[in-house]
């Protein structure tokens, strides 16, 4: 049985006091409609600490303790991780074209499949012999990042900790290593978005209607 983790407990710090992931999307809630698409292929647990979006879900979320970094609240969801298939990790704001999507759903061989922009790990799928080596690399940046480790990354422009972690590269390598070198990288080429500010719904939007 396939898992989707869905993390939901951004603070939407470019929305204007707005809450993106209740953001009008076709007539429907931004998480609403991924946790739709997603109910296709799985078991989706929601993970977000927004009483709105418990609302949405009351039987599907789960409150992570702890939720300041992606890495937190990835290893808060272990509990749920599938035992028999695959677990789906898939941030709740982003519109997943269906390339992208099927790609989500490919198992991770011989290491946890990452999808993603250059810049960003959008999101990736591990089995349940990697359920260990996941834990491992999630803790690494837990213990890295209390230790300041977020503000050193910051200062040499690194990026992507999550994708550093699981694939052993150093948070403090730069310049960017190549994903080309990466196995199961996969560069995101079709109308996915990551919903980072209300414009980039807006142009989504006209891309959707054929507008230039």
């Amino acid at each position: 049985m396939t898992t989707i983790i869905i993390p939901a407990c951004g603070e939407s710090a470019r929305w204007n006091g707005q809450n993106k992931l209740l953001a009008d999307v076709n007539g429907e809630p931004l998480i609403k409609q991924s946790v739709r698409r997603f109910r296709e292929r799985g078991i989706v647990i929601v993970m977000t600490h927004w009483p709105e979006v418990k609302k949405l879900f009351p039987y599907d979320c789960i409150e992570p303790k702890q939720h300041r970094w992606s890495a937190e609240t990835l290893l808060a969801s272990k509990p749920w991780w599938s035992q028999k298939g695959l677990t789906v990790w898939a941030h709740g704001d982003v519109l997943w074209g269906d390339d992208s999507f099927d790609r989500l759903f490919y198992p991770g061989n011989p290491s946890p499949f990452v999808i993603g922009h250059y810049s960003e790990a959008l999101g990736f799928t591990f089995l349940p012999e990697q359920h260990t080596y996941m834990e491992n690399a999630l803790q690494s940046i837990i213990t890295y990042f209390e230790d300041g480790g977020e503000a050193r990354m910051g200062a040499i422009r690194a990026t992507m900790p999550l994708y550093r972690a699981i694939r052993g590269v150093p948070f403090t390598r730069m310049p960017h290593p190549d994903p080309k070198t990466w196995p199961n990288f996969y560069n995101i080429r079709d109308n996915t978005v990551d919903l980072d500010t209300p414009e980039t719904l807006a142009e989504w939007s006209r891309i959707c209607r054929g507008e230039n």
